[in-house]
This record gives structure tokens, sequence and C-alpha cells, in this order.
């Protein structure tokens, strides 16, 4: 995993963000922009591609990112070492883009 995300951690949706289903795609939506800190395109709206949307909808607040990875890794019969890739990389940006939180750490 990447650095500044830890496996054992467990993340979910951020009290600042709006998710929504439109025409078959999540899209999430800061209701905070100013929160971010960041540059205008942090406050633009993020779609989910396919990928991110399975990845997301493991986020629950309650699996740890290594469960999570397990559980895709079994779904896609993939290896857990690619599927991790993935997942911390969607993590981070998600982080960085505060839609989601750590809840947990072990």
């Amino acid at each position: 995993m990447k650095k500044n995300i830890n496996p054992d951690a467990v993340y979910a949706a951020s009290d600042s963000v709006v998710v929504r289903l439109v025409e078959n795609q999540i899209v999430l939506l800061s209701i905070d922009p100013g929160e971010s800190g960041g540059d205008e395109a942090d406050n633009e709206p993020y779609f989910l591609n396919t990928t991110g949307r399975i990845i997301w909808r493991k986020m629950d607040g309650r699996k740890n990112l290594k469960d999570v990875v397990k559980v895709l890794s079994a779904e896609f019969r993939t290896p857990a070492k690619v599927i991790e890739k993935d997942v911390a990389a969607f993590v981070e940006k998600l982080v960085e883009r505060k839609f989601l939180v750590m809840v947990s750490e072990s």
C-alpha cells in the first residue's frame, strides 16, 4: 500500500461528501468546497469509473483495507497485490479530496 495509506485502517464516506447516482454513475460532490483548501479542481464533481464504484461500495466504515482487498481479490479472482495497488491509489485520491476519512486504525 502507499506510504500514507494504512492497510489496517477503516475508511468511510466523509460527512462533507454528497453521493449521487446519475445515469448509473456515482458522482461525489463536496458540500464544503472551502474545506479542501485545494485548487478549483477540488470543488468539481468527481465521477467514479467502474473500478472506483466497486471499491467505493466496499468502503463501509466496518472493513479495513486489507479485508476490502481480500474480498475484491476473491470476487475478481485476481491476486491481492494487483488489487491492493488500485485500492491504495483510489483511497489516497479520495482522502486527499476529503471524500473518504479514516474512521479507525489498528
